[in-house]
């Protein structure tokens, strides 16, 4: 039995891993699916000054408060912001790291600067235009290409408005990551983040891949269930 702790991207929140719970659950394994200031069901706090330090300390406390010991902190997209400041901040609690299609920060990196600058120009116009200036609206149904119109229709129908100032501001990282046990989840038919595996790689990490799209918690839940538990260590 393991303790996972599934930390989702931007614009969604914890019920992005409903269907990928289940399975775990199933396994045995306790599990965690906490949602993000200003995002999903606590849409009702997003406001200009939530950042990623507000993001990284929601997870931090879920540890705290949880008391939760070797933890398996798994984070998807934006996500992987939040679990490399969470495992810096309190390191004692983390047994190891997984990252999903997810950012990988250095000291110093916003996401805004890992990302391509195109991207990160669009972001910051739709957040102008249509986000009162400091949240990101969601992406448009067209924007998704699964397979399933019913995955496409829920994630349209729970997705929220994400605050801007997380995805500007900077980490600070004190301490090294090496210590870590550290996973990169590649999903293969995405290529927003191939630089992140790279340097997944680079940073010798056990990389694996999934043959989905950018969300795989919702296409092939069990799927990813499965890699998440396959070889723990």
């Amino acid at each position: 039995m393991s303790n996972f702790v599934l930390v989702h991207g931007g614009m969604v929140g914890g019920w992005c891993w409903k269907k990928v719970r289940k399975y775990l659950e199933a396994k045995g394994h306790l599990v965690r699916t906490p949602t993000l200031t200003g995002l999903g069901e606590r849409k009702y706090l997003n406001c200009p000054d939530i950042d990623l330090d507000v993001h990284i300390n929601d997870i931090v406390n879920v540890l705290q408060y949880e008391e939760l010991e070797e933890v398996i902190l798994v984070g998807h997209s934006y996500g992987g912001m939040v679990i490399t400041g969470v495992a810096d901040r309190t390191p004692q609690r983390i047994k190891q790291l997984i990252y999903i299609e997810a950012l990988i920060p250095e000291d110093g990196e916003s996401m805004f600067d890992i990302i391509d600058p195109s991207i990160s120009s669009y972001l910051l116009n739709r957040a102008k235009e249509e986000g009162e200036g400091y949240q990101v609206p969601p992406a448009p149904a067209q924007s998704y290409n699964f397979e399933n119109p019913e995955d496409i229709k829920w994630i349209v129908s729970q997705s929220t408005p994400h605050p801007l100032k997380s995805f500007q501001q900077k980490i600070t990282l004190k301490n090294s990551m090496k210590n870590f046990i550290r996973q990169y989840i590649k999903c293969t038919q995405d290529h927003f983040l191939d630089s992140m595996f790279i340097r997944a790689k680079n940073k010798g990490f056990i990389c694996k891949q999934l043959d989905t799209g950018h969300f795989p918690m919702v296409t092939e839940p069990e799927m990813l269930s499965n890699l998440l538990v396959r070889d723990l260590l």
